[in-house]
């Protein structure tokens, strides 16, 4: 049965003609949608999600016409949180998601506050979206139990500008200190966050939001088969380690709440049965230390689920899933994804 008092908001702004326009945000929310309706994700009733993207408004020029803008969302929250006739709701539900993507930035010394550009940004006018503003005003109000915000997109910062309290003004009913957030950025304050395409010639991603996703799907749960903000912040920067910690220089902030973590969902420890999946191939590039041992542990798992000599190495069938190989007594691992849909080689 879906999570029905579990509610999600994703916004993607991939045009702005005031400034550059990107490719990877409406594939962003589009890959965080499917993950939410699948009943092995975030097990989401479909009308539960409100969805807004470049794509759904008329392409123009003058980036004064430019849409989606700031009221676009609060409409979305209202939606939400408000009754037909327009009255504020107590709580709401269980869960709220907020995912945006597109351009960003944050000012001053706040350290956690970071902002969407909106559609009609352009040089001399940073109009924006306060994403984290926003978020404590709703934890604020008490609407939901747990809060999850999720921002792909650049923490330059702007000394020139600063980053504006929202308008949208519900009651203030002092629920922080009740409500879990969790927060994930796509990059440090002062960094750029990227995007790039999955595949030559394919669709275009941004880097934090593809190892977000894969993440959420990889993630191990802990000792009581729970995925939690702490374990899903682990199995985030243990891939982002591997792909692309060198080549940007950092990992993105990603803060679980304070005091006891969110439980984001349950998952068994073990990985499913095979069913037939091709197997996985290792080999090893010289040189191979005597006596040593190829390990291979299932997501973001210590505990290897296979252990090989050094020569004695043979093809494994292993489930769809993460894994992560390690050469004992090296510095060489290599995280590898079995889909099942073509052979796997692995080379350490």
């Amino acid at each position: 049965m879906a999570n029905t008092d579990h509610y999600a908001i994703l916004l993607a702004i991939n045009i702005y003609p005031g400034l550059r326009n990107l490719e990877g945000p409406e594939n962003d929310i589009a890959a965080f949608a499917a993950w939410l309706t699948d009943p092995k994700g975030g097990n989401l009733d479909p009308s539960k999600i409100q969805a807004i993207k470049s794509s759904d408004f008329p392409t123009v020029l003058d980036p004064n016409d430019a849409n989606p803008q700031e009221r676009a969302f609060i409409k979305a929250l209202n939606k939400w949180v408000r009754d037909d006739k327009n009255n504020w709701l107590n709580r709401v539900g269980a869960r709220l998601y907020i995912y945006m993507a597109g351009h960003g930035f944050t000012a001053g010394a706040t350290l956690s506050d970071p902002a969407l550009f909106s559609a009609v940004a352009q040089n001399g006018d940073t109009a924006h979206i306060a994403g984290y503003r926003y978020a404590a005003k709703i934890a604020n109000a008490g609407f939901f139990d747990e809060i999850i915000l999720i921002m792909d997109c650049c923490q330059d910062v702007l000394k020139a500008s600063q980053v504006l309290e929202p308008t949208w003004s519900p009651p203030e009913r002092n629920k922080s200190a009740n409500v879990k957030m969790l927060q994930a950025y796509g990059a440090p304050r002062g960094q750029a966050a990227f995007e790039r395409e999955e595949t030559p010639g394919g669709p275009k991603r941004g880097y934090f939001s593809t190892v977000m996703l894969e993440a959420l799907r990889t993630a191990l749960p802990d000792a009581n088969g729970l995925v939690t903000g702490q374990t899903l912040k682990n199995q985030f920067l243990q891939i982002w380690s591997d792909r692309y910690k060198a080549e940007t220089g950092y990992d993105p902030p990603i803060r679980p709440p304070d005091g006891t973590d969110i439980q984001l969902f349950a998952r068994s420890r073990t990985p499913a049965p095979a069913n037939g999946v091709l197997p996985v191939m290792f080999a090893l590039t010289p040189p191979v230390p005597d006596g040593a041992t190829l390990d291979v542990a299932f997501g973001g798992g210590a505990v290897p689920i296979i252990s090989m000599p050094v020569t004695q190495l043979q093809p494994q069938t292993l489930a769809p899933g993460l894994y992560k190989a390690t050469l004992s007594t090296t510095n060489r691992s290599k995280l590898f994804e079995v889909t099942g849909a073509a052979q796997t080689t692995v080379t350490l």
